[in-house]
Parts: structure tokens; sequence; C-alpha cells
């Protein structure tokens, strides 16, 4: 565990409300602070597949003609086409 001191500014009635319903607690504040941080995680997850599977739509589409053999030799092309290009690291 790591422990970080944080200053928050809040208008009285919301501290007030606060403290009564033990939101400023350590123990409270850094169970709301990790169930955000899964939110955004699942959220940036949730917007990945969406993509994902969005290219792999649009892949299908322009691509849905093509065997198997021409896939692959397809995307061996674009590897041995990458693996061309300069080191930029």
């Amino acid at each position: 565990m790591t422990s970080i001191q944080v200053t928050v500014e809040l208008p009285a009635d919301v501290a007030a409300q606060a403290d009564t319903l033990g939101l400023l607690s350590g123990e409270k504040i850094a169970e709301l602070i990790t169930a955000e941080v899964q939110r955004r995680r699942q959220a940036a997850a949730d917007r990945l597949r969406e993509t994902m599977d969005r290219l792999s739509q649009q892949f299908q589409q322009e691509y849905a003609h093509l065997s198997e053999a021409e896939a692959l030799a397809m995307i061996q092309a674009w590897i041995d086409e990458t693996d061309s290009l300069p080191d930029t690291r």
C-alpha cells in the first residue's frame, strides 16, 4: 500500500453530507477511487472491443471474397512490408 495525503475543498453542505454518509474515511475514499479506476478501465476496454468489432466487420466486407490462402498471403505481405521498414526506436 502507498500512503498519500490529499486536501479536498468541498462546499460545507456537501462535506457535512459526505461525512454523515461515511464517505470521507480513508478506506471509503480508497474504495471510491478503486471503483472509478475499474470503471474507466472497463470503459476503455469496451471502446477497444467496439473498435475491433467495427474493424472486423469492415475487413470482412472488403476481403470476404479471399480464400484462406489468399488472406494468409496478404497478411504475410503486410508483415514483410512492416519488417522492411526502418527501426525508429
